[in-house]
C-alpha cells in the first residue's frame, strides 16, 4: 500500500513540487527509496530520536512557511507557488513535504512516545495549508498506539484486513475490514465522506519501485537539505540551534555565511534567490540564512514582493565579527 501511494506520487511530481521524509523502525521498508531524489534529505529515519527529531523539524518548517505566506498574504501553498515571481522563477517554490511513517507501533513503545504524538497530533491539524502532509502506517491497530489524539487529526483513513472487529473500529470507526479479502481489499474513508469505501489496492512489486527509483536517479539531479539531515541525525534531543529553525549563535552559523555577508556587503544589497543562484545551494538552507542574518541584524527586514534586503553591516563590522577583511572571500 505505501510503496503505491509513494510510486503514484513520484509518477506526477519532480523534485522541485515534492519532497518525501521517510520514517522506518523497521529498517527495510524503504530501503529501496535510499538516495532517490525527491528525499529532503539521503537517509531514512530508523531510530525514535531521529524520528521526534524530524517532527520537530517539520513543526519548524511549518511555522516557517506560515510567516513566508503571510508576508506575501497567502493562505495557503499553492497561492504562494502561483506568484509571479515564483512563476516567473525569482524566487524558489516551496514544495509539498510528505512525511511517511511506517509502522508506528515502535515509535509508540519508545521513550520518546508521548512527545511523538504531541508532534504527529500537531502536524497533521496545521501543516496541510502549508503544503506538509502526513501518512501513518502501522499494522497493529490498538488503542495505545493509535491514540484519541492522534486519531481526532488524522481524519482520512484507510483500513486493510484486520483479524477483529475492534481493530476496525479503532482505524474507521465501524466493523468491515475483518471482513475483507487481504491482498490490497481496503476501506477508504477520507475526511468528506459519510462512509468508508471498499476499494481494491493496486501492487507494485519490489522490482518496480526499483525501476523508478533508478529512472529518478539517472535523470535528477540530489539536492538533499544538509542543514535539516544535521538537525535530525546530530541533535539527540531536536533541541540544536542552526538546525530546523535557522536561528543560532556564532557556535552554529552557517560555513557560508560569511562569504554570503561579504558578497552582501559588497552589492549592498541581498536576498534568498540571489544566494541561491550564486553559492548554488537550495532554497531551505538560502531562506534559513538570510532569516539567521536578519535575526543578528545583519541586514534588514522584508519589505515584501520579493525585493532584496538592504544590508545594515558595514564593512568594519565585519572584519570584527569574522576575523578577516570582505575582499578576503
Amino acid at each position: 500500500g505505501l510503496n503505491s501511494l509513494i510510486v503514484s506520487l513520484l509518477y506526477k511530481s519532480s523534485p522541485e513540487d515534492l519532497r518525501f521524509i521517510l520514517i522506518d523502525p523497521k529498517r527495510v521498508e524503504f530501503s529501496k527509496f535510499r538516495g532517490m531524489p525527491h528525499l529532503l534529505f539521503e537517509k531514512t529515519i530508523t531510530e525514535p530520536n531521529e524520528a521526534l527529531n524530524a517532527l520537530k523539524w517539520a513543526a519548524n518548517e511549518m511555522d516557517r512557511r506560515f510567516i513566508v505566506m503571510q508576508k506575501c498574504a497567502c493562505s495557503k501553498l499553492s497561492e504562494y507557488n502561483n506568484q509571479p515571481d515564483v512563476l516567473n522563477g525569482k524566487i524558489n517554490k516551496l514544495p509539498h513535504i510528505v512525511i511517511i511513517i511506517d509502522e508506528l507501533a515502535n515509535l509508540m513503545q519508545s521513550a520518546v512516545s508521548g512527545e511523538i504524538e504531541s508532534k504527529i497530533s500537531s502536524i497533521a491539524a496545521l501543516a496541510r495549508a502549508a503544503g506538509i502532509h502526513l501518512i501513518v502506517a502501522t499494522q497493529r491497530p490498538s488503542a495505545d498506539v493509535i491514540t484519541g489524539t492522534i486519531k481526532a487529526n488524522l481524519t482520512s483513513r484507510i483500513a486493510f484486513k484486520v483479524p477483529d472487529a475492534t481493530n476496525s473500529r479503532i482505524i474507521i470507526d465501524e466493523v468491515g475490514a475483518e471482513a475483507l479479502a487481504g491482498d490490497g481489499d481496503m476501506l477508504f474513508y477520507p475526511q468528506d465522506y459519510y462512509a468508508a469505501k471498499r476499494v481494491q489496492g493496486s501492487f507494485v512489486s519490489g522490482e518496480e519501485v526499483l525501476a523508478v527509483v533508478s529512472y529518478l536517479k539517472e535523470h535528477y539531479e540530489c539536492d538533499f537539505d544538509e542543514e535539516a539531515q544535521k538537525f535530525v541525525c546530530g541533535a539527540e534531543d531536536g533541541s540544536g540551534r542552526g538546525g530546523a529553525d535557522g536561528e543560532g549563535g556564532g557556535n552554529n552559523i552557517d560555513p557560508l555565511a560569511p562569504r554570503i555577508m561579504a558578497h552582501a556587503i559588497k552589492s549592498k544589497q541581498i536576498s534568498t534567490s540571489v544566494i541561491q543562484r550564486r553559492f548554488s545551494i537550495g532554497y531551505a538552507r538560502a531562506a534559513r540564512i538570510i532569516d539567521s542574518m536578519e535575526d543578528c541584524g545583519y541586514i534588514g527586514p522584508s519589505t515584501g514582493n520579493s525585493k532584496p534586503r538592504d544590508v545594515i553591516m558595514t564593512a568594519e563590522q565585519y572584519r570584527e565579527t569574522f576575523g578577516h577583511d570582505v575582499d578576503d572571500n
